[in-house]
């Protein structure tokens, strides 16, 4: 509320000639941003259903250590179309990514597996809409956004297995990676409390409008390690798993921000966002191979898992996920008028 009362307080002290976010004639407006928040994953808890019934073991949760932060860059342009409801044709292009680095362990009969999953998500969207004077102030804005999705993860594992006797150590890789484009429709609210202070709604609410939700999705883990035997030959252990399949995203997103024009081209702004993606992955096909080299021997002893691991994945991967981030963000806009 200080905050609020401190910006109202300044807005009617200062005299500027043009309205917070209101476009005047034709304008490009860029746009920079610093966000903050928090951060779920749809692969969080499909790994941690697939660790338990495939792989025995139990992954711990890792939201509570969900702490994202990341940016994002857009350009608008505002073009007027000379009307007294239709005020301006808006085009858009915004990039944006959140990450993160979150600590995870899983448990099993005699082994620890200790790791770090890191990386996050990326969005490029292209926006078409146009700008209504719908009421003195007050202004709507339809839109249609077509929305690229890139989330990538991975994973660098230790894992520890014991016996009476030894202590065996493996290190390994996971990635996990997906892709999906769609498109939404969009509303924007915009409401001036003063000539340089605005308030303003903004929403993806209909999502696979126009252009349907397509995508892929890969997971690939690779574990080298060293086993003890009763010999004392050295035995390397190797694994190699990997899995893809078809990748569907749908959901919304809402924001509620507000924007104070500082000079005749410049805005600060103050976001909210939470953005919700549920996630949806079929036809998974997945292959396990585990390979022994023995040193006393001098030969190799592998075997292979494709129908077991792809009846695991169907079963536990193509349940409805959902990618969640909320975020508090900060911003300016740079005003160019021709």
């Amino acid at each position: 509320m200080k905050f609020l009362f401190l910006l109202l307080s300044i807005s009617f002290l200062t005299p500027l000639f043009a309205q917070a976010g209101k476009a005047e004639g034709d304008t490009l407006r860029f746009k920079t941003t610093v966000l903050s928040g928090s951060y779920n994953s749809d692969w969080e808890p499909r790994n941690r259903a697939f660790q338990a019934l495939y792989n025995g073991t139990l992954e711990d949760n890792w939201n509570h250590k969900n702490k994202t932060h990341g940016g994002k860059l857009g350009v608008d342009y505002y073009t007027p179309l000379y009307d007294n409801l239709f005020s301006h044709l808006l085009f858009g292009i915004n990039f944006s990514a959140i990450g993160g680095k979150y600590p995870m362990s899983r448990y099993g009969q005699s082994q620890v597996h200790n790791g770090k999953y890191s990386g996050g998500y990326r969005q490029v969207e292209i926006t078409f809409g146009t700008v209504i004077d719908a009421y003195r102030g007050l202004r709507i804005i339809p839109k249609f956004v077509h929305r690229s999705l890139t989330q990538s993860l991975k994973n660098e594992v230790d894992s520890y297995l014991f016996s009476a006797t030894s202590m065996d150590t493996f290190s390994g890789k996971e990635i996990y990676k997906s892709n999906a484009t769609l498109g939404y429709f969009g509303l924007g609210l915009e409401y001036d409390l003063s000539p340089n202070l605005t308030v303003y709604f903004d929403s993806l609410l209909y999502s696979n409008l126009l252009v349907q939700s397509n995508g892929k999705y890969q997971a690939e883990i690779k574990t080298q390690g060293f086993l003890s035997s009763a010999d004392n030959s050295a035995n390397t252990l190797m694994r190699h798993s990997y899995s893809e399949g078809n990748y569907k995203v749908s959901g919304n997103r809402f924001l509620i921000g507000m924007s104070f024009k500082i000079s005749d081209s410049f805005q600060f702004f103050i976001t909210t966002e939470r953005d919700t993606i549920r996630t949806k992955i079929s036809n998974p096909i997945g292959t396990n191979v585990t390979g022994m080299v023995s040193s006393a021997s001098l030969g190799f002893d592998g075997q292979m898992d494709v129908v077991n691991k792809t009846l695991y994945e169907k079963l536990l991967y193509t349940r409805d996920q959902r990618i969640i981030s909320t975020t508090t963000q900060l911003g300016v806009a740079k005003d160019f008028y021709f």
